[in-house]
């Protein structure tokens, strides 16, 4: 039986994007579906390299050390002698796609006719006849947003399109190519004006040092089973096998049994809860406060244990301990323990929605720093303005490299901070956050507002609105189960009653805005589908009412159309400014 041949090299991006390859993007390829945080931490992740280089290797790129930006499998399609040719992209299209945006920003900003040229080069492929090289596109990508990236990144300028592209994103892969545009070309503006110094830099490391290792298969079943392999195979260490390992190094053998039973105790706690590792990353956040650049461990060995020796062995399974005892209690449980009742339930309440509803967790870290240092007696009352800081954040559109600035620069103040009050009365909870309204009230009101974030900065919105307008003295409340987003007026709407109350570009404006979203009961959202207004109501709100206070408004509704739609998207606006912005 003959083997398989299969073939692995590296490549830095001024060889992968040159007449060696094409890219095809196969149709049973997902979606685009990369989102501003990935985009956020591209760009870091290449730049941070190119700062550390820099400042250990001087100017010249001679001796900087590659970024490696993973691995990439293609399935060979129509390839030459040297193996130049047509590649369909198996594993790798959310990194290749957002590269070719990444260059077209560049090329679309930088003042160097010599950087536009080779950015442009890489993104499209000159005919040249001598070397028998057809004019091609180096990435054709999906039907579904082929349009949009043939208008805004590959033609020349068209970057620069920003308020024309907001027009045309019908969905989440289109808008998520919107924000990849926004994201980069944000990431090298400096004063308002974009930093030709940082777009040169960038440039050189790019092409020269950002390296990839290609797998290329000629059978699509081999490419398949090597996806398989290279994304499931082998367990490898955790950075708390390694810390453990550190620790038990550093604990005289006799005290091995005692520690060995706590650390199991831990790891049985965390077991579905993404194990030690959760812990861990808090623990770092807490002793480093600022971005990652480096391996975890490599972190704990190099800043942590260096800076403090005695943190090895005893004092950081001591210290895990005591942070695995507060993760549980004040945030799995969310249980704190005061004299004011209405403030236990409350804590509860409020802990619960950004526990499950917050798509990240690196803010627990605060909590947990807090807790260190605090009682519980002022606790809901930080974590009510803690809560409104990550919200206005993330809803204003901080990256998440930005809002994990503010993560570090909260912490910080804890540290400094000798009162609880003293660091709730804190401009970065006050002043500092209403400066942001109006950026908060203007994401609100976008007409794509239910694609940001797939959803979620929408969901948690109305969870919250729902949740402040209970009564919450008493009652403790959680919402439990999958709860859905589902559209008023339908996103494809094909029943009569829809298409004489809306006409297409009244749907177009506002299929996706904040009062055109009920939140549901999963479990119910199936069965209502396209059907009128009516219809729904009695479908899907009438039969249960209660699930959330702000779906049961719509049932004294009579009919949908833009005057009910409007109405209720200001009023939604209003009540959401009042609790997020309190006078």
């Amino acid at each position: 039986m003959e083997i398989e041949k299969i073939e692995a090299e590296h490549y830095y991006i001024k060889d992968l994007f040159s007449d060696k390859f094409l890219f095809e993007i196969p149709i049973f390829q997902r979606p685009f579906s990369w989102e501003q945080d990935n985009f956020q931490q591209l760009f870091d992740d290449i730049n941070d390299a190119s700062i550390e280089n820099l400042d250990e290797h001087g100017k010249s790129n001679k001796d900087y050390e590659p970024y490696f930006l993973g691995a990439i499998i293609l399935w060979s399609q129509e390839i030459k002698n040297d193996e130049s040719g047509r590649y369909a992209v198996i594993d790798g299209q959310q990194r290749l796609i957002s590269l070719a945006i990444l260059m077209a920003i560049i090329r679309d900003i930088t003042k160097s006719k010599e950087i536009h040229d080779t950015m442009q080069d890489y993104i499209y492929q000159k005919r040249n006849d001598t070397k028998g090289t057809p004019e091609s596109i180096r990435i054709s990508i999906r039907e579904k947003e082929k349009d949009i990236f043939e208008k805004f990144v590959l033609k020349d300028g068209g970057t620069l399109e920003s308020e024309e592209i907001n027009k045309v994103c019908k969905n989440q892969s289109e808008n998520n190519i919107k924000t990849a545009i926004n994201v980069f070309k944000k990431n090298f503006r400096e004063n308002g004006e974009f930093n030709q110094e940082l777009i040169t830099k960038f440039s050189a490391y790019l092409s020269q040092k950002v390296v990839l290792v290609i797998v290329k298969s000629r059978n699509l079943s081999s490419a398949f089973r090597l996806f398989n392999v290279i994304n499931t195979r082998g367990m490898k260490l955790t950075n708390a096998d390694l810390l453990k390992s550190n620790a038990f190094g550093n604990i005289p053998e006799k005290d091995h049994e005692k520690y060995r039973r706590t650390w199991e105790d831990i790891e049985e706690g965390m077991e579905n809860l993404g194990g030690i590792d959760v812990l861990v990353r808090f623990i770092r956040n807490i002793k480093i406060k600022e971005k990652a650049r480096k391996s975890i461990y490599e972190e704990y060995e190099k800043k942590i244990f260096k800076k403090d020796p005695s943190f090895q062995g005893e004092n950081f399974i001591k210290y895990l301990e005591n942070v695995w005892k507060i993760y549980q209690k004040k945030i799995l449980d969310a249980k704190i323990n005061t004299e004011n009742k209405v403030f236990n339930v409350k804590y509860y309440n409020l802990m619960s929605l950004m526990r499950d509803f917050i798509p990240w967790n690196d803010w627990m870290s605060v909590i947990i720093r807090f807790s260190l240092k605090f009682s519980d007696n002022h606790l809901y009352r930080f974590l009510r303005s803690f809560e409104r800081k990550i919200t206005i954040d993330w809803i204003s559109g901080l990256s998440y490299t930005e809002r994990l600035t503010q993560t570090f620069k909260i912490i910080t103040l804890i540290e400094s901070t000798k009162s609880e009050l003293e660091l709730i009365k804190n401009p970065i909870f006050n002043n500092e956050l209403n400066s942001n309204k109006s950026s908060f009230l203007k994401q609100i009101d976008e007409i794509n507002f239910y694609l940001k974030d797939h959803g979620l900065k929408a969901k948690f919105i109305l969870l919250g609105l729902d949740m402040w307008e209970r009564d919450q003295d008493n009652v403790k409340i959680s919402y439990d189960g999958e709860i859905s987003l589902e559209h008023i007026l339908p996103r494809n709407p094909d029943d009569v009653y829809w298409l004489k109350r809306f006409n297409e570009t009244q749907r177009l404006n506002w299929t996706n805005r904040l009062g055109n979203l009920v939140l549901l009961d999963s479990r119910k959202n199936s069965s209502a589908g396209r059907r009128p207004f009516p219809k729904k109501i009695e479908t899907y709100i009438k039969k249960k009412k209660g699930d959330f206070l702000i779906t049961d408004e719509i049932t004294k509704i009579m009919d949908w159309n833009m005057k009910e739609l409007e109405k209720r998207h200001q009023s939604l606006k209003q009540r959401i400014s009042k609790i997020w912005f309190p006078k």
